[in-house]
């Protein structure tokens, strides 16, 4: 009986990102800068054009991930945006806030993802404005909470992008034996 939960990252989308990212930092850079909303030039525009449909699947993936039947087993908490949403033991107006900004930052996620396809399209607004008046200003902080949480998994990504395109495959027997090395130190 194969086992029924599986990890949501599979082997051929890290194999997809080892290919075009190990040793290739600077596609790194141009993704990071490309969600921020940072000018990129013309070349980099085109290293974004020259993703393949795999690669911008997986990073679709990776950054904008969705619920679906599709999904392994176990794998919903890092499959659905929504199950971070803080709204337990605080007063019911800044649950409301959490998921005003929750929204928001799945709108900044769903424009980024769009510029795998376009470079040229919209970008994501990290500006965050604060007016004079009070609907304004409660505005302002949703905008600023959702600001924070966008950044924040942006750079996470990023980095988990990085260590599975380092990640080496060992097989059990390679594991056992460097494992047995270690323990001897």
């Amino acid at each position: 009986m194969a086992p029924i939960m599986k990890e949501r990252v599979t082997k051929a989308d890290k194999d997809v990102i080892k290919a075009f990212f190990k040793d290739e930092w600077i596609s790194l850079t141009i993704v990071r800068d490309l969600f921020f909303g940072f000018t990129i030039s013309e070349f980099e525009k085109g290293v974004v054009r020259g993703f393949t449909a795999d690669l911008k699947k997986t990073l679709k993936k990776i950054f904008a991930p969705e619920l679906s039947k599709d999904n392994p087993i176990g794998s919903s908490d890092s499959a659905d945006l929504w199950t971070g949403v803080p709204i337990l033991q605080i007063p019911f107006d800044m649950q409301v806030q959490n998921l005003k900004a929750q929204r928001t930052f799945l709108e900044m996620m769903k424009t980024a993802v769009k510029l795998l396809d376009d470079p040229d399209g919209e970008k994501v607004d990290l500006d965050v404005v604060i007016p004079e008046d009070e609907a304004g200003q409660k505005e302002a902080v949703v905008k600023t909470i959702a600001h924070q949480w966008y950044v924040r998994l942006v750079e996470q990504q990023l980095i988990i992008l990085n260590t599975f395109a380092y990640q080496t495959e060992e097989t059990p027997t390679e594991m056992e034996n460097r494992l047995k090395r270690d323990s001897m130190k």
